[in-house]
């Protein structure tokens, strides 16, 4: 499920693009649209309490660690300032989608399938470096405000009772974003091109720097690929 967006997050969203846009008078700025897709990669990893029950063990605590992938889209703004032909700083405002599915499977043999997706608001600080003609290095960071979360779990559980073998369904489904810190920070690192007719093709990695779960026990952290492509709306469409 993808959903782009409240009412409240595309408010931010078109502020900062008429802040944005309105700076563009100034002919080593340029400003413009920004769509895409990402890939995601979530890392979750923590200790959590094995009770024993009916698998006849005593209780204990034990580590985990589980990764889950998944894509989701995005759109957004950018305004990008030359300070000469080898430097630049750029500004996005990106709203957004991550979403993610795993499927694992314990030592009992039970089963668990889980589903994310949090909706998101990102402000990538990057400083980009002329590598060639057209081409950016783009390096920095930010802030993540997280707007929504929603989580999905199913769990088949099989254990055995008296000597009976037994399955057991479980669900839950959490929409819920008290669990989830309301603000995160990422790191990143891209290329970008820069075409004569406006166009700025990027792929970048991204890396949260810090942890999405506010539960001690659980830490989450997101690895993602983006692609996206922006149109040049104001000032300059080509590189200084």
């Amino acid at each position: 499920m993808h959903r782009i967006g409240s009412c409240s997050a595309l408010r931010v969203l078109f502020v900062g693009l008429v802040v944005a846009l309105g700076t563009c008078c100034d002919a080593q700025l340029q400003a413009g649209l920004t769509a895409g897709y990402r890939y995601c990669s979530l890392k979750e990893s923590g200790s959590e309490w094995i009770t024993g029950g009916t698998h006849g063990t005593t209780p204990y605590w034990s580590d985990y660690e589980q990764r889950s992938t998944g894509f989701g889209p995005m759109i957004g703004a950018f305004c990008t300032f030359f300070g000469d032909a080898k430097l630049a700083c750029s500004v996005e405002v990106l709203f957004g989608n991550r979403s993610t599915g795993t499927s694992h499977e314990n030592i009992f043999g039970s089963t668990f399938d889980t589903t994310w997706n949090i909706a998101l608001i990102e402000v990538p600080l990057s400083v980009k470096l002329r590598l060639a003609k057209g081409f950016r290095l783009g390096l920095g960071g930010g802030p993540v405000f997280i707007s929504s979360y929603d989580y999905h779990a199913k769990a088949v559980i099989h254990y055995t009772t008296q000597g009976v073998p037994m399955t057991e369904v479980s669900e839950e489904h959490v929409t819920s974003k008290a669990g989830m810190a309301a603000i995160a920070v990422d790191v990143h690192v891209g290329l970008s091109y820069q075409m004569k007719n406006g166009l700025v093709i990027q792929a970048r990695y991204l890396y949260d720097a810090t942890d999405l779960n506010n539960d001690p026990l659980v830490n989450d952290r997101f690895g993602m690929v983006e692609l996206s492509v922006g149109y040049t709306l104001f000032g300059k469409r080509t590189e200084p």
